[in-house]
């Protein structure tokens, strides 16, 4: 590792299952990539998994906003930049990672983390102690929050429901669903359509992408992606996912994503292809 305290930069390595078929790194493997950043600059800072456990204590994310610049590849060495951005009463953190390459910045992410401890045997948001607050002193440079880009609003495309069972296998530290499946989630429902539609889904590139969470996802339970494409970024089409509990109603979480088919620079073949299955009754599992 070299410190650049309070900016850490590490090596990472991207295991082979994150590949696709075009062999780059698909999005919720860089999500994964950015997990796996932020939890080596918590044990740097003097914080490992055990030591919040022991204390009762830890972070749950609340948004995560992701910008791809360029594709990630299989064969190159991964750098990841890291640093607190605040850490705002004691309670809310935002976190800046960067993902580069050889050829420079690959993706860039703002996370914001809620503090919780246990109480009454649940997890309940509070304010961090001060040996928590002090590892993690606060850096606005060097560089800006990771942020979508701006689009023009279209004819909205609803796209079949894509329904999945909550597997166990999915489950954090905590218990809950793990934050980068969600990403997975709804790239599976545009994938789906697109392979509906007859396009090779691994076409599929990754502009940027945000998630913001109102509440866990638990093994066993049923949630439906529901997709919508509303409107056109410069290099992409955005679609609006809300991932909803089957059972009761209630909204786990609500995402952006902006994407794009390779070869197609603006998303419109991408909305071309979504045409011919908009609307579609079927729910897709």
């Amino acid at each position: 590792m070299n410190y650049l305290d309070p900016v850490l930069e590490f090596h990472l390595s991207l295991p082979r299952h994150a590949i696709g078929p075009r062999q780059v790194a698909r999005a919720g493997e860089i999500w994964r990539l950015f997990q796996e950043a932020a939890v080596q600059a918590s044990i740097s800072a003097g914080w490992p998994p055990s030591r919040y456990r022991s204390q009762d204590t830890g972070f749950v994310v609340g948004a995560m906003t992701v910008r791809h610049h360029r594709e990630l590849r299989s064969d190159t060495g991964i750098v990841a930049r890291t640093w607190v951005r605040d850490f705002r009463r004691g309670m809310l953190s935002r976190r800046q990672l960067q993902i580069l390459d050889g050829d420079g910045l690959v993706s860039d992410s703002t996370q914001s983390w809620l503090h919780v401890g246990m109480s009454d045997g649940e997890l309940q948001p509070c304010k961090a102690s001060e040996d928590l607050i002090a590892a993690f002193p606060p850096v606005l440079e060097p560089g800006p929050a990771a942020r979508l880009p701006s689009w023009e609003s279209m004819e909205v495309l609803t796209l079949p429901e894509f329904h999945i069972e909550i597997w166990h296998g999915w489950m954090d530290p905590m218990g809950h669903a793990n934050h980068p499946v969600y990403i997975d989630w709804c790239d599976e429902a545009l994938a789906r359509s697109l392979s509906a539609s007859g396009e090779e889904p691994s076409e599929v590139v990754s502009v940027a992408e945000q998630v913001r969470w109102r509440r866990a996802a638990m093994a066993g339970e049923r949630v439906a992606v529901k997709t919508r494409a509303v409107g056109h970024a410069p290099t992409g089409l955005v679609l609006l996912h809300e991932l909803v509990n089957l059972d009761d109603g209630g909204i786990h979480a609500s995402a952006v994503t902006v994407r794009r088919l390779n070869q197609d620079s603006d998303g419109s073949g991408l909305e071309a292809c979504l045409r011919s299955v908009s609307g579609s009754p079927s729910r897709l599992r």
